[in-house]
């Protein structure tokens, strides 16, 4: 058996590992679940088996009659089983693509390496846009809007790092090859190299908050009414450190009397 065919072998096992895991979940023996899907039960004592693959058509029906979503037939892919991924100059070229701004070409983005299993998604950037000056309101740099991703930033050549501060106000950081910043979600900026002979050069190492995946996706669930209840005051210092002692104290039920005599 080659390598691609005990990888599919293993993730076949996991697979009805996982379909087992579910039927017992769900409360049904194998037999149980054979009947309401319409299927033998030899085909399901194959799947959980890992000897046969969960078709759509099984998964489509299963969703329809149990409590259920797509999502928790399917195994996680890892694409780094041996704990190792590696990815050549080459191989970042060929995802290279220009994003413009203003009509204009403004990046170029490549893939560095990343993994299915981990969180961080680095993207090797090239900043297309030249400035003659250092000033944090030259017209030529154009802003996005801030992202939900964490960003530490790794920087080679002459880049300009422009921002807004606590007070909204933009400012600009004039970086050089070795230096690094990060910037955390949602706070507006850009980049702009500052050499006309030689592009300046950024490594963008992005990742989500705490919550990823499934996490996000059960939580998109919640109404917006719902959802607002959970959400926390991080509009000033003041009201930060409020919406933190509330949430706090409301989890572990604590009255404020409580806290007071605690506190004292």
């Amino acid at each position: 058996m080659d390598k691609q065919e005990k990888s599919r072998s293993k993730e076949l096992i996991k697979s009805g590992q996982n379909f087992l895991g579910i039927l017992n979940d769900l409360k049904r023996r194998p037999e149980d679940a054979a009947i309401e899907l319409g299927i033998s039960l030899e085909e399901i004592t194959q799947i959980i088996d890992g000897e046969k693959i969960l078709s759509q058509e099984i998964i489509e029906k299963a969703v329809k009659i149990w409590p259920l979503n797509v999502s928790d037939f399917y195994i996680i892919y890892d694409d780094t089983p041996t704990g190792v991924k590696l990815m050549s100059a080459e191989e970042s070229k060929m995802s290279s693509r220009i994003m413009n701004r203003a009509g204009k070409p403004y990046y170029e983005y490549r893939d560095t390496v990343m993994s299915s299993v981990a969180p961080f998604r680095p993207e090797w950037i090239m900043e297309l846009c030249q400035v003659d000056d250092n000033n944090s309101e030259n017209t030529d740099a154009k802003w996005n809007n801030g992202h939900f991703m964490h960003q530490f930033t790794y920087f080679i050549g002459d880049v300009n790092f422009y921002y807004l501060d606590e007070n909204d106000k933009k400012q600009v950081s004039i970086m050089k090859t070795g230096d690094s910043m990060y910037i955390s979600p949602f706070v507006p900026h850009t980049f702009t190299s500052r050499n006309k002979q030689s592009n300046g050069l950024i490594l963008a190492l992005t990742y989500g908050n705490k919550l990823t995946g499934d996490v996000k996706q059960e939580l998109s669930g919640l109404s917006i009414e719902a959802g607002s209840q959970f959400s926390l005051d991080f509009s000033t210092k003041e009201k930060s450190s409020a919406s933190l002692l509330k949430f706090h104290r409301e989890i572990l039920s604590l009255p404020i009397n409580e806290v007071s005599i605690r506190t004292k």
